[in-house]
């Protein structure tokens, strides 16, 4: 039993170790997109974290302490994942003017992801010196917690990608991550019957009140209007004022606004992007048909419903999260203007493939 609760605990650290990277490569999106550059700079800063976190944790290995050193590092990486949640933003504000320069994005994921994963790359050999019992079946155990560690990174991955992001949000899942290493904690606890337990207790019932706090400080300071992550991107929604006017903005890259909406006139094209557009249709009056690849926030589809009645409008949008949060953000949720409409929701390449046969 013991054995198998310890390949439970190799298990979930190669899990999180995972689902950290690819939560880390949609925090980066908005701010760095999701070029080679920023999978290249994320992996290498993950392996080079894991690699000083596997020396480090082979040292403390062979320590008599070995199970009160795991118990410790457990907290730790706790403790690190929730500076990670609450520095993130900050950190990305400092690092405002390097968007763009790909050579920054090793700085920033060195600053927001090595911490917590030295820690998780230390608990990997702790767990294994653990389950060790002596030299004879030292290959078969070795071997064992590779596979099970090998597994969890495997489902990690799978859940982040296929099924966590797009439902809770990268933020969310931070949060899980940091459950999980409470339940790992007691869980390990629970394995060893250790002389200082209250002191353990003590940590543990810190840890659980700064977890308390942040979110309470999380809840009341957001700094955007809302957070959204689906399949294909994660979106920030920020409100600013302009020229006395209240401008709600729709981004997926920092710095830059897909789509803008006065929310007292939501009508009105505030963006130089849609007004441009505008521009085509003024120059082409006998416009009878328009194709927006992607909707965005539809702003420009409503505005041609309305100011230009006469013209049939087609839009193929992929994310259809995305067209849920238009409706949140817009007045897409009146739906009196969308008989003009004609909405696809599939991918453009695919509905050009299909009209070529």
């Amino acid at each position: 039993m013991r054995k198998t609760a310890l390949k439970f605990l190799a298990f979930l650290d190669g899990a999180l170790v995972m689902m950290l990277e690819i939560t880390g490569a949609r925090l980066i999106a908005p701010f760095y997109g999701t070029t080679f550059f920023v999978w290249s700079s994320l992996i290498s800063i993950i392996l080079a974290a894991l690699s000083i976190g596997y020396y480090w944790g082979g040292k403390l290995a062979d320590h008599p302490r070995r199970f009160s050193l795991l118990l410790y590092l457990f907290w730790a990486s706790g403790l690190a994942l929730t500076a990670l949640i609450f520095l993130k933003e900050p950190i990305f504000a400092i690092f405002a003017n390097t968007y763009g320069n790909q050579y920054w994005l090793l700085v920033i994921s060195t600053i927001l992801f090595a911490p917590v994963t030295i820690i998780f790359g230390m608990i990997s050999p702790l767990i294994l010196r653990i389950a060790l019992q002596g030299i004879s079946d030292s290959g078969q155990t070795v071997g064992q917690f590779y596979a099970v560690s090998t597994i969890g990174s495997i489902a990690g991955t799978l859940l982040s990608g296929y099924v966590l992001l797009g439902l809770i949000g990268s933020t969310a899942i931070l949060w899980c991550i940091l459950i999980v290493i409470g339940f790992e904690f007691f869980i390990a606890w629970q394995i060893q019957a250790n002389k200082q337990i209250q002191h353990l207790i003590l940590l543990a019932l810190l840890f659980i009140m700064i977890i308390s706090c942040g979110l309470f400080i999380k809840l009341k300071s957001k700094a955007y209007v809302a957070d959204i992550d689906t399949q294909y991107s994660r979106f920030l929604i920020i409100d600013s004022v302009r020229q006395e006017k209240r401008i709600r903005s729709l981004t997926n890259e920092y710095g830059f606004a897909q789509t803008e909406i006065d929310l007292h006139q939501p009508e009105n094209l505030t963006s130089k992007y849609n007004q441009l557009f505008s521009t085509s249709i003024e120059l082409n009056p006998d416009t009878k048909r328009v194709l927006a690849i992607g909707g965005g926030a539809f702003v420009f589809p409503q505005y041609l419903a309305k100011n230009h009645p006469e013209i049939q409008v087609d839009v193929v949008e992929i994310d259809p999260k995305l067209i849920e949060v238009a409706k949140s953000i817009s007045s897409l949720r009146n739906y009196q203007i969308l008989p003009f409409i004609t909405l696809m929701v599939d991918s453009f390449y695919s509905l050009l493939i299909i009209n070529m046969i």
